[in-house]
């Protein structure tokens, strides 16, 4: 069964990717993510009509239909990607240490023709084939322009196949 009409996806993380360790704590110390770092997010969302899903241990306590039981993370998270006209269309299922093993159910599961992956700890993505799709982002610093410019080439790269 297809579920969504966009057949690129970003798989996203939060913590290193949409903060650094420059970024202030908004509605609590520990619930950070820094305007730039969306804005360029949402350069690539522009760029490339992909669609986020949550790799990030964020997603917990994401509902994608049941906003009124989620936690003050993904309240902010969703406040704060609205603000850049970005929406979260899903969160792809599964523990935290297997990203790319749940990665590749989610493939199971749902047509995508291209794909990248944003976060700031390689998990088990090299041993499960995402090598070429993952893009390491530094914790400290962030997503960066050149992140952007890997993760748009990677999705727009119309000869690429998965």
């Amino acid at each position: 069964m297809q579920i969504m009409d966009s057949r690129k996806v970003i798989f996203l993380d939060v913590d290193g990717v949409l903060n650094n360790s420059d970024t202030k704590g908004e509605w609590d110390p520990y619930v950070k993510i820094d305007d730039k770092l969306v804005e360029r997010l949402a350069t690539i969302v522009r760029a490339t009509h992909a669609e986020i899903y949550l790799v990030s241990d964020w997603k917990r306590e994401w509902y994608k239909d049941n906003k009124a039981i989620q936690d003050t993370y993904a309240d902010f998270l969703d406040f704060k990607l609205a603000q850049f006209g970005l929406k979260i269309a899903d969160k792809v299922e599964g523990g935290s240490c297997t990203r790319g093993k749940n990665i590749n159910e989610f493939f199971k599961k749902h047509d995508v023709t291209s794909y990248v992956i944003l976060d700031d700890d390689d998990y088990d993505y090299y041993d499960c084939g995402h090598e070429a799709n993952y893009v390491p982002i530094y914790a400290a610093v962030g997503l960066t322009d050149e992140n952007v410019k890997t993760a748009i080439d990677i999705l727009n790269d119309e000869n690429k196949t998965i």
